[in-house]
């Protein structure tokens, strides 16, 4: 009775294993045809600059794809089934304010041994108050101290929730969609492939100046290798997590937060944006370590997806 148990799990494995190849064929070419497409779109049309919202739409394309990929190529009808499928589930809801919580006390950290290493890349503590003016937000008699708490607030919470579709519009494609079936075919090696792909994934905006205006094909490279360690940890939160709901917040908390630093206390005019921040060298080494921790540490995921 065994080995016709055997027999068959082989075969359903083998079955499935096909079908997630071609899922992913489908997923990666769409994907990929229509992120380049709309760069391409983009650059014709003037730049990032002059097409925010085509740039940011850009975002909603590995969910738009998963869709179409689990409903034409996976045939999942059910709408639970389906559901589950793009991870819109609570699950465990502490961890909705945990995990974004580690994720801004991680970029706080890298901004602050960002500090520690390269002080001349932060603004004088004396333009502060001439830096908050410039938001135009009405708070009175406001301590400074103060009113960078609220900004922070009100970009890395408030701006992170009210995004968030745009950030499940990556989230659905890359955590809930791409990275279980890489690893039902190549195990813990998917973490890196994973990280790749999305690393490449980003290059035409990279191309056209975001993140590394200066250096924008080494910043490719830094842009997929940050990637890695970074797609890592998201996708051990909705491992954990059980939902997208969290990691796309998280995603949010690490856009939000890094910008908002930049907005008050960088000079632009010395940061190297390879070498400085949540999206250089020192951010790479901290997410790196983290990354690495987890990658040492993960347990394959051997039941279904």
């Amino acid at each position: 009775m065994s080995d016709i148990n055997d027999f068959f799990k082989e075969r359903y494995d083998k079955i499935l294993q096909e079908l997630y190849k071609r899922s992913l064929k489908y997923y990666l070419i769409l994907t990929f045809l229509l992120t380049y497409g709309a760069g391409l779109a983009i650059y014709l049309l003037g730049g990032l600059g002059e097409n925010l919202l085509l740039s940011v739409s850009i975002m909603l394309i590995p969910a738009v794809v998963t869709i179409i990929v689990i409903i034409t190529t996976e045939k999942w009808s059910r709408f639970s089934n389906f559901t589950k499928a793009l991870g819109l589930r609570l699950g465990k809801k502490r961890y909705i304010f945990i995990y974004p919580f580690l994720m801004f006390i991680t970029i706080v950290f890298i901004y602050f041994m960002t500090y520690l290493i390269f002080p001349d890349v932060f603004i004088p503590m004396s333009k502060l108050p001439e830096v908050m003016a410039e938001f135009q937000i009405e708070l009175g008699a406001t301590s400074v101290f103060m009113q960078i708490i609220i900004i922070f607030f009100l970009n890395s919470v408030v701006g992170s929730v009210i995004n968030i579709p745009m950030f499940l519009g990556e989230e659905i494609g890359w955590r809930s969609f791409l990275y279980p079936r890489l690893e039902k075919l190549y195990q813990k090696h998917a973490l890196i492939i994973g990280g790749v792909i999305w690393g490449i994934w980003h290059a035409p905006m990279i191309l056209m100046g975001h993140n590394y205006p200066s250096t924008p094909i080494l910043g490719v490279f830094i842009m997929t290798v940050f990637c890695i360690p970074v797609g890592i940890m998201l996708y051990y939160f909705y491992i954990k997590s059980g939902s997208i709901i969290p990691v796309a917040i998280c995603h949010g908390v690490l856009n939000q937060t890094a910008s908002t630093v930049h907005m008050i206390f960088i000079d632009e005019q010395v940061v190297q944006p390879t070498i400085h921040g949540a999206t250089g060298i020192i951010g790479i080494v901290t997410f790196s370590v983290i990354g690495l921790i987890m990658y040492k540490n993960w347990k394959v995921n051997k039941g279904p997806i």
